[in-house]
């Protein structure tokens, strides 16, 4: 990248992102008490818009996710 003149970035950008919800507030049952839904994303980016490999690829990627939780 230098040789083209481009400046390669070193840092990896990342993010988590989740929400739960308790189980047992929704549906008023005392035995979800330690159950929970949620959802979670995680984004991650680096040198994408910089290296053309990737087609300067802009935004990076999200994986994102449903899962239940529960404490046993």
């Amino acid at each position: 990248m230098e040789e083209r003149g481009c400046r390669p970035s070193e840092l990896m950008k990342y993010i988590d992102i989740s929400f739960d919800i308790n189980l047992s507030n929704v549906f008023k049952v005392n035995t979800l008490n330690e159950t929970w839904l949620g959802y979670s994303m995680h984004h991650s980016s680096s040198i994408f818009a910089k290296a053309s490999q990737f087609s300067r690829i802009k935004g990076g990627s999200n994986y994102k996710g449903v899962y239940i939780q529960f404490d046993f």
